[in-house]
């Protein structure tokens, strides 16, 4: 893991590096980061209607008019 400006890019065995940002990164560590139930990043933040996405290994984290949901698969 390396921090980066605000973000964190995180790399796992099987998945390669992303950057975990802003209030989704705040909800990604709340949950556990990479230890928690969504494990590993596969996505950077990436535009979604209203707000922004980043996928993980076991669901997502969506940043949506000023709030996070941890949404698992």
């Amino acid at each position: 893991a390396g921090e980066i400006d605000g973000g964190i890019i995180y790399q796992g065995a099987n998945t390669p590096a992303h950057i975990v940002w802003g209030e989704i990164r705040k909800a990604w560590e709340a949950d556990g980061g990479p230890n928690g139930q969504l494990g590993y990043p596969l996505s950077d933040e990436h535009p979604i209607a209203n707000g922004l996405q980043s996928d993980f290994e076991n669901g997502n984290i969506t940043y949506i008019d000023g709030q996070t949901a941890v949404v698992t698969k």
